[in-house]
């Protein structure tokens, strides 16, 4: 048996954060997460290994979404890359990131943009 995906998910609302992981591991999917991009890039450069990263854009710190998935990017170039927002347009966003995620969504959609990728186990 393969063992299910690891998603590294950050969000910097609480209840939508709660939510998205809920939704994620009742998908089959195992879920770290982080409140900020900061806090996320703190636990990719502490050794986490992840196969999918699902980030909003817009977040408090020294780092927004996209420079997150930036940075991962970089380093990880294996890993899946979903940025969310409902601020940003798929206009705005750099394709050779990943694949981007209009706000407001449905679980479902999640999961099919999740499961679209190639090569992803669920």
């Amino acid at each position: 048996m393969m063992r299910p995906d690891v998603i590294l998910l950050v969000e910097d609302e609480a209840m939508l954060r709660q939510i998205l992981c809920e939704t994620l591991e009742d998908g089959g999917f195992l879920v770290e997460n982080a409140a900020t991009a900061d806090a996320a890039w703190a636990m990719v450069d502490g050794g986490l290994t992840f196969d999918i990263l699902v980030t909003d854009v817009q977040m408090p710190g020294e780092m927004d979404g996209l420079d997150l998935a930036r940075r991962v990017s970089g380093r990880c170039p294996d890993v899946r890359i979903i940025v969310m927002s409902g601020f940003t347009s798929r206009a705005d966003f750099d394709r050779r990131l990943g694949k981007f995620l209009r706000k407001p969504f449905t679980s479902a959609t999640l999961a099919a943009t999740i499961t679209s990728y190639d090569g992803c186990a669920n």
